[in-house]
């Protein structure tokens, strides 16, 4: 039976752009939506808890139609799907910015199949951009100071490539070599060093829960973030096995 995917976006315009982009590039899902929520990560945490934790009666798609105002945008989500994908970014800056909330949702938002699998993208959606070369491992070495994150979209035109500045230009090949930087910096934030994971590695070590503890580690002790984006990550788990099978053809 063919699977229905939803995508539950921070924004209406550059992440759907990109998602489009990476669908018709690895040709992963035939069925998708995308829900916009319109705002971001901490503002939609702030609804979700009761106390210190994720409220145990949580309807989570029943609770983001009651934050909808548009009946339309909202009724997407009564339908079924069999995964489940959110994508936002860390905005360490907004001042409902809780790290143990943010925590506890990637710890909550684990499983597509379940309650959906989070990722947050660090410090926003236009890291995927924010790559110097795609030809060497610079990339790995690229952070944004504390005091740059409000003006992280304009660093990213100044300081990534100029082919990754137009997401139409994009193409296969690009995408593959975007997803494969992303995941060995990924491992080095994880402190497991600078080689290529395989796909036991990925599924036993890549926690999403780890990789932000490790960036707040990084943002108090230094005052500076690793740009990384995991919601490229999405084409993984939707299909490692074809994945780890095919990327050798895109690595340099």
């Amino acid at each position: 039976m063919s699977k229905n995917i939803l995508f539950i976006l921070e924004g209406s315009r550059a992440e759907p752009r990109f998602l489009r982009k990476i669908i018709t590039l690895t040709r992963t899902y035939d069925r998708y939506e995308f829900f916009s929520y319109n705002t971001n990560l901490h503002r939609m945490l702030s609804g979700m808890f009761v106390g210190d934790d994720i409220d145990d009666d949580l309807d989570f798609l029943e609770y983001l139609k009651s934050c909808k105002t548009n009946k339309d945008d909202a009724g997407v989500l009564d339908r079924k799907f069999s995964d489940i994908f959110l994508i936002f970014d860390m905005d360490p800056h907004d001042q409902n910015y809780d790290p143990d909330r943010v925590a506890k949702a990637l710890s909550y938002f684990d499983d597509s199949t379940d309650n959906g699998k989070l990722y947050v993208n660090y410090p926003m959606l236009e890291s995927f951009k924010h790559i110097p070369c795609l030809d060497n491992l610079s990339y790995l070495d690229v952070v944004v100071h504390r005091d740059n994150v409000r003006r992280y979209k304009e660093l990213v035109g100044i300081e990534g490539s100029k082919l990754l500045s137009d997401t139409a230009k994009m193409d296969e090949q690009m995408l593959m070599r975007i997803i494969v930087l992303n995941l060995i910096k990924a491992n080095k934030i994880l402190d497991y060093g600078t080689d290529m994971p395989d796909m036991e590695h990925y599924h036993n070590n890549m926690s999403h829960v780890e990789i932000f503890e490790h960036q707040c580690e990084s943002l108090d002790r230094d005052g500076v973030l690793p740009v990384l984006n995991t919601c490229v990550f999405n084409v993984i788990d939707y299909n490692p096995r074809k994945f780890f099978e095919r990327i050798h053809m895109f690595q340099s």
